[in-house]
């Protein structure tokens, strides 16, 4: 394992956080999406959101870094 990037990323609520914020919180699990599909037609997302309590029980909180738009993420969860 390597440490992760120096990362400020937006939150699907419009706000910042910082991904040091974690550092020594909790283990994290980065998602990096591409831009080529949309989020409801990406099968990788698909399978991790479906690995989400297996991540949660291991102690480890998602992160999903995507290009998509916050209301795009919140359109997604929602469906």
């Amino acid at each position: 394992l390597r440490p992760a990037p120096s990362l400020l990323l937006t939150t699907q609520s419009g706000g910042r956080a910082k991904l040091a914020a974690y550092l020594g919180r909790t283990k994290v699990v980065l998602f990096f999406t591409g831009g080529s599909t949309s989020l409801a037609e990406n099968h990788e997302l698909a399978t991790v959101i479906e690995a989400q309590p297996g991540i949660a029980g291991g102690g480890a909180q998602l992160v999903v870094v995507t290009p998509a738009p916050p209301q795009g993420v919140r359109k997604l969860q929602e469906a």
